[in-house]
């Protein structure tokens, strides 16, 4: 998922250590390790990416580690699933499941016999959603697709901050110019991942509704075949809340996470083997809800469709989606589950 490999950089508070990538030391590679624990009322689950930092003549790459932990505050370990591709996987079950109000914390291992580990984190029960809905604004030089949730506060005040993960899925149809319609694909990704959606509700009190816009897209042709919003809904404590918004800021201010991070990078990470060592990332815990939303074509004006784009000189396919839908991020020629 592409969330998890983004998920790696900064909060500013609480009992994160600060790491200032302007020492020499940052001119050295050294691992970023990143994921969260997440409880739905289907199943819980941990997933962790590791991967290694980027230097100037190689790019961030995933890594794996010679062994991976989950960790309860009880001292009680449950060893992770090696996915062979950077990535680790526990699913909670009777034996080790995640709990309401427990703390837990991730140990690696890497194959040179340093020791990783994160600060220990506990999450409570977040509010559902109550309903998605979108709106329709027309602009002077564009029209925007807003998504709107609605949900409220709940009985536990310092927990009442919220994070949202937003994702599209649309169709496309093939089509050169001047033939008939190809292949249909299929397109699922998640979306504003440069600015996330979060908002602070402690000082609403309980039980108390919220109106959020969670996310605004230009009415394009991504809307023209069909779309789904998918809206993930997180409860999230106030360090990984000033994570966020700390992410959000440098994103802004320089554009890139991975290749010139810049200044002071806070983490709840050390290698307690090692604790010179540097080591970014970021683990956290959070109950989620989800709700989806379609949004009909003709109930938004029935935007044009991308395909055909009319040729150039040079190139009878402008558009590569056009010409090869697969090549979509995202892209399936199966329908998801969920479409209708």
């Amino acid at each position: 998922m592409r969330l998890f490999f983004l998920l790696c950089l900064i909060s500013f508070f609480g009992c994160l250590d600060k790491i200032d990538l302007n020492s020499p030391l940052s001119s050295s590679p050294f691992l970023i390790i990143d994921g969260k624990i997440t409880v739905t009322s289907q199943q819980s689950k941990l997933r962790i990416l590791v991967s290694l930092s980027a230097t100037p003549s190689k790019p961030t790459s995933f890594v794996r580690v010679s062994e991976a932990f989950v960790i309860n505050s009880k001292g009680v370990e449950k060893p992770l699933i090696d996915n062979r591709d950077g990535s680790y996987e526990y699913f909670g079950n009777i034996d080790f499941n995640f709990e309401i109000g427990e703390k837990y914390k991730v140990k690696l291992v890497a194959f040179t016999k340093e020791i990783y580990e994160s600060e220990f984190v506990a999450f409570y029960e977040g509010a559902k959603i109550d309903s998605l809905t979108y709106e329709w604004e027309k602009g002077a030089l564009e029209d925007k697709i807003i998504a709107v949730v609605e949900t409220k506060t709940n009985n536990i005040v310092n927990n009442n901050i919220l994070k949202w993960d937003v994702i599209q899925s649309y169709q496309l149809t093939e089509q050169l110019w001047g033939d008939p319609p190809g292949r249909t694909c299929y397109a699922t990704a998640h979306v504003d991942l440069f600015d996330v959606a979060l908002f602070d509700a402690r000082q609403k009190g309980i039980n108390q509704p919220i109106r959020y816009k969670v996310s605004e897209k230009p009415l394009d042709s991504k809307f023209a075949e069909g779309y789904y919003f998918t809206i993930v809904q997180e409860a999230i404590d106030v360090n990984t809340y000033n994570y966020f918004e700390a992410y959000n800021e440098l994103l802004i201010r320089d554009g890139n996470i991975f290749e010139s991070p810049a200044g002071t990078i806070p983490t709840n990470f050390k290698c307690t083997s090692h604790p010179s060592k540097i080591v970014l990332g970021y683990f956290y815990a959070t109950s989620q809800d989800t709700a989806r939303l379609k949004v009909d074509h003709q109930d938004v004006g029935n935007p044009k469709m991308q395909c055909p784009m009319p040729p150039t000189e040079f190139n009878p396919c402008p558009t590569r989606a056009c010409c090869d839908c697969l090549s979509l991020k995202g892209s399936s020629l199966y329908k998801p589950h969920f479409w209708k």
